[in-house]
């Protein structure tokens, strides 16, 4: 008996290991489990916020091309009005250039004829003694001094200005 009350305690034994590997196993089952059951709640999570990422690309994309295209005209029309501008600054810097090699033109042509028609000399001024007291005198007396001057040619009467022409005051 002996050998049946060994063997009697080695199943006890056996079966009391079992049991113990039994119940670590369950408890680690439940474990992972609960364990698999975060996860996939997880990874519904990133799911969702995958899609909805995808959804945002998709819109991104539809707004981009349009924001750029919008943009990408905005430059253009930047740029045109730009070049309008330079153009029209330029065509004003280009006219007052033109005026001004016209004046210095006739300012050279005039020259030139002055120097072979050299002014008449200033009028004296007029000093207490011949000075006529009388308006008809004073008239003759301004006529007299004009025609002392000599006559004008066409250029200087041109460039006479009407404030620096002579007047003849009546009074």
């Amino acid at each position: 008996m002996t050998a049946l009350k060994m063997l009697q305690s080695h199943l006890v034994r056996v079966k009391l290991q079992a049991a113990e590997r039994e119940a670590e196993l369950i408890d680690r089952q439940k474990a992972l489990e609960q364990e698999c059951a975060r996860l996939r709640a997880e990874y519904d999570i990133a799911k969702d916020e995958l899609k909805l990422c995808w959804a945002y690309v998709a819109q991104l994309k539809l707004e981009n091309s349009q924001k750029w295209r919008i943009e990408e005209r905005n430059d253009w029309k930047a740029l045109v009005a730009s070049i309008q501008d330079d153009r029209r600054r330029l065509r004003a810097e280009n006219g007052r250039l033109r005026r001004r090699c016209e004046e210095i033109k006739e300012e050279d042509d005039d020259a030139h004829h002055e120097e072979e028609n050299p002014p008449p000399p200033p009028l004296p001024p007029l000093s207490p003694k011949t000075s006529p007291s009388q308006p008809e005198q004073q008239q003759r007396f301004l006529w007299r001094r004009l025609k002392a001057r000599g006559p004008m040619d066409k250029q200087q009467r041109q460039r006479r200005s009407p404030a620096k022409s002579p007047v003849l005051i009546l009074v």
